[in-house]
């Protein structure tokens, strides 16, 4: 029981990392002797020490002959920084307690495992396994899909409208269903509306968060009809805009600028090749991950290529009627081409509830 309340003190600090990490995964590690916690450390940022060599130099002297509690085992290679294996040995530490192996082969799984217990070190592996993979589940899908992570958010009513029958969306959901989507924003990497969105509602896209950064705007424009006074091409943070590749440069150096980049792709239905060549481009510039916030064709369309692995529905307890809803460019004719939602759960947000569960992703060969 031990190792399990101190692998979980781990993910907490683990937690503190995000949304400064990426595209690294969060990690988190304690350092427990006598039952006593004597150091700790998180990933704080790209680029900076690991969390492991973190909890070391806050431990010192008091690491020896205690036990090391991480949430990802500790790398075996040289990148930003040295070896965090090596770190482990010289700390003195005797056991080494590992939530999730890391499949990444540059972390030279195997090999850091078979030199720790070749120094001395016992370890043991796969607690709270299943909780680090799922704080991590960006970066396992990174590694195993070999593309940026997509989650869907919506803001329905009870009958699955997402807006009236003008296109007004303001406001479906309450204050703290859009405090949440705030949340959300500084998690993800970029996020991602339509041309439509972009007109309709003129948003920042920006995480009003103190301290947090502000995610890749990206906007899904085949026409390159955004205004050049879009709010979102004036606020902090970079702005990737795709269209056809049929649209003019000289249109396209309109909006282009040192915050602003246009970038011309080769389908031009939003099926699943777009949405792949879409994630590919996004995927070289080190976007890991990928919020789609609407509207109603984007979803729809994302859904349909079946490159969504999450989804976040806030459900007003309120019914419309008449409106736009999120489903109905699906194309399903029967029950049978419903898509299931898996491990799904739901919670209470202020006066509205929020639906969370998980698609099973397709390969991009599939």
């Amino acid at each position: 029981m031990d190792d399990v309340r101190y692998m979980r003190e781990a993910l907490t600090l683990a937690e503190q990392g995000r949304g400064s990490v990426s595209p690294n995964p969060v990690v988190g590690c304690v350092i427990v002797r006598n039952n006593r916690i004597v150091g700790s450390g998180y990933h704080r940022r790209y680029g900076a020490c690991h969390a492991e060599t973190a909890a070391i130099a806050n431990a010192g002297r008091r690491a020896r002959g205690g036990t090391m509690y991480v949430t990802l085992q500790p790398c075996n290679h040289f990148g930003k920084t040295p070896p965090c294996v090596d770190a482990v040995i010289r700390s003195g530490v005797k056991r080494l307690v590992v939530a999730a192996l890391d499949p990444n082969p540059k972390t030279m799984c195997a090999a850091g495992v078979l030199k720790l217990r070749a120094a001395g070190i016992r370890v043991k592996t796969g607690i709270c396994e299943l909780e680090a993979r799922r704080q991590n589940e960006v970066y396992f899908h990174n590694l195993e899909f070999r593309r940026p992570f997509v989650a869907l958010k919506l803001a329905s009513t009870l009958d699955g409208m997402i807006a009236d029958i003008r296109g007004r969306s303001r406001w479906i959901t309450g204050p703290a269903a859009r405090v949440r989507v705030q949340n959300l924003r500084a998690k993800y990497d970029a996020v991602l509306v339509g041309a439509g969105t972009v007109q309709t509602d003129n948003p920042r896209l920006t995480c009003r968060i103190p301290d947090k950064r502000h995610p890749v705007r990206v906007v899904l424009d085949h026409s390159l009809e955004t205004p050049p006074g879009a709010r979102l091409l004036k606020c902090p943070g970079r702005t990737i805009i795709f269209c056809s590749e049929r649209v003019p440069a000289r249109k396209r150096q309109r909006l282009s600028s040192a915050r602003v980049e246009v970038v011309g792709v080769h389908e031009q239905k939003r099926d699943r090749q777009f949405w792949l060549e879409i994630l590919a481009a996004l995927d070289r510039q080190r976007i890991a991950s990928v919020l789609v916030e609407g509207g109603a064709q984007v979803a729809a369309s994302a859904l349909k290529a079946r490159v969504v692995s999450k989804l976040y529905l806030f459900l007003a307890p309120r019914i419309l009627g008449a409106g736009k809803s999120f489903s109905a460019g699906l194309g399903a004719t029967n029950l049978n081409q419903a898509i299931p939602l898996n491990e799904w759960q739901t919670e209470s947000v202020g006066s509205d509830v929020l639906v969370t569960g998980y698609f099973k992703p397709i390969r991009n060969a599939e």
